[in-house]
C-alpha cells in the first residue's frame, strides 16, 4: 500500500510513553500513517488548524487535561465531521463509552488491546464507520432482523432513554416511579428481545435506532 493510500491517524494522549508507543505500533501495522500527535485535545485542535492534512481517524484518550475526550470529540464533530473518532481508555466503563458515543465518537478501544485487535478496530472504523464489540453485535442484529417488528413497549422505550445517561438503575427506577426489580425486568426483557447482553449495548441500540438522539 502506498503512503498516499494509507489511512491517516492522529493521536491525542497526555501520557507521552503511551502516545509514542501507540504511534510506533500503528506504524508497524503497515496500512496506516500517523500524521499528528498531541498531548491533549486543545493541542490537537490547534495542530489541525495549521495542518495541511486532515486525518481519517483521531484516537483520543478520554481522560486528558485542558480538553478531555468528550469535549474534544464534540468539537471535532462540529469542526471536522469527516474525522472518525476512536475513544481510547484503560477502563471499559459503560458510562464513559456511551458518553463518548453521544459526543460523536464512532468507536471504542481498550488500551490493553493487542495489535491484531487494534488493526481490526482501525480498519473496521475506516470502512464501516464504527467499531465496538457491542456495535458489531447490533449491526448484525440490524442486518438479520427487521427492527420494526420487535415489540418494545412504551415503558421499555422510556427505560432505553435512561440507559443513555449516567444514572444508576436505582435512580432510573426512582424517575420512572417503579421498583428496582421492575427496572431490572425492563432490562432483562430488552436483553431477550434484542439478543443483547449489556447496558452499553442497549444504549448503543437506542442511539443507532433514533430512540435517543445524540
Amino acid at each position: 500500500m502506498s503512503k498516499q493510500s494509507k489511512i491517516t491517524i492522529a493521536i491525542a494522549d497526555d501520557h507521552t510513553i503511551m502516545r509514542n508507543g501507540l504511534a510506533e505500533l500503528i506504524k508497524t501495522l503497515g496500512a496506516y500513517d500517523v500524521v499528528l500527535q498531541a498531548r491533549n485535545g486543545r493541542e490537537l485542535l490547534e495542530l489541525l488548524q495549521t495542518s495541511t492534512q486532515v486525518p481519517d481517524i483521531c484516537i483520543l484518550d478520554i481522560n486528558m487535561p485542558e480538553l478531555n475526550g468528550y469535549e474534544t470529540t464534540a468539537q471535532l464533530r462540529q469542526l471536522y465531521p469527516a474525522i472518525k473518532v476512536m475513544a481510547l481508555s484503560m477502563f471499559d466503563n459503560e458510562f464513559s463509552i456511551v458518553r463518548m458515543l453521544r459526543s460523536g465518537a464512532k468507536g471504542f478501544l481498550h488500551k490493553g488491546a493487542d495489535p491484531d485487535e487494534l488493526s481490526n478496530a482501525l480498519q473496521t472504523l475506516h470502512t464501516e464507520g464504527y467499531f465496538h464489540t457491542e456495535l458489531m453485535l447490533i449491526n448484525s442484529l440490524r442486518k438479520s432482523n427487521n427492527w420494526q417488528t420487535i415489540n418494545i413497549t412504551d415503558r421499555e422505550t422510556e427505560f432505553l432513554k435512561y440507559c443513555c445517561s449516567d444514572l444508576s438503575y436505582k435512580e432510573i427506577a426512582d424517575l420512572m416511579k417503579v421498583s428496582l426489580h421492575t427496572v431490572h425486568g425492563y432490562r432483562d426483557a430488552l436483553f431477550l428481545k434484542l439478543r443483547l447482553k449489556s447496558r452499553t449495548a442497549l444504549a448503543i441500540y437506542a442511539l443507532r435506532t433514533g430512540v435517543v438522539t445524540d
